[in-house]
């Protein structure tokens, strides 16, 4: 991970760095900006690194820092992000990834979901188990990711499930260290958009049945569970995604 000109990024083999937004900086203009400015051009960054503030849309005030573990990008080795993850877990319980993505591959994820909500097809989750899938006070407007469905879904979404399915396939060889038991299967995605207090209202909780509870209860009963999380949220300066 080097820092260039302020941005963070993965320095390739032929020189190009791929900065987090996913965009690419040519070896050519690296090298210049290297030496515009030698004190950040190629800095190497260490385990928990912060990346530089994002700026408002009015260019003056700042968001909260960025922080991240580990970067995943074109060079990640799977057995060293494997590794890693175990180690992070083993360590504090939880790992955070960033991913080399596009802003508007991000902007598409978001509009999907916005998307979905618009042709009602998002609903809430019962009470008793919605602080369980989505965390403590989470709320969401939600949809499972059913890979046996025919229904179209976004291809913006569909790319997120497949890197929680890497993620998953990197970690497993590694899980026995961490869990109880190995990682051997993932459930599937559950998608959710966020819900805001005046909004509640539109979405009302249904009652819980047996079968929801069975298989809330039963897929925290493995014991070797790990929660993987994609997240995209809206800043005043855009979108950021995890």
């Amino acid at each position: 991970l080097v820092s260039l000109d302020g941005a963070l990024g993965q320095l390739q083999p032929s020189g190009d760095v791929v900065l987090l937004d996913g965009s690419r900086l040519p070896a050519s203009a690296a090298s210049a900006a290297s030496v515009a400015d030698a004190s950040v051009a190629r800095k190497p960054l260490q385990h928990g690194s912060t990346a530089p503030s994002l700026p408002s849309a009015d260019g003056a005030a700042t968001v909260e820092p960025c922080t991240f573990d580990i970067v995943l990008g074109p060079l990640t080795r799977d057995s060293v992000l494997g590794a890693e993850i175990c180690f992070c877990l083993f360590e504090k319980g939880f790992c955070v990834l960033k991913l080399c993505q596009r802003p508007d591959e991000q902007r598409a994820a978001v509009q999907a979901m916005q998307d979905l909500a618009e042709e009602g097809r998002l609903g809430r989750l019962p009470e008793e188990v919605e602080e369980g899938y989505l965390g403590l006070g989470g709320r969401g407007r939600v949809l499972w990711l059913d890979p046996n469905t025919t229904t179209p879904v976004h291809e913006a979404l569909l790319a997120a499930d497949q890197n929680l399915s890497y993620i998953a396939s990197v970690l497993a060889p590694f899980s026995g260290d961490v869990f109880e038991k190995p990682l051997r299967e993932r459930t599937p995605a559950l998608l959710s958009l966020s819900l805001d207090e005046e909004e509640e209202e539109d979405y009302p909780q249904p009652p819980v049945d047996d079968r929801m509870l069975g298989d809330f209860l039963s897929a925290w009963r493995r014991g070797g569970v790990a929660r993987y999380i994609c997240f995209c949220c809206k800043l005043s300066g855009g979108i950021e995604g995890y």
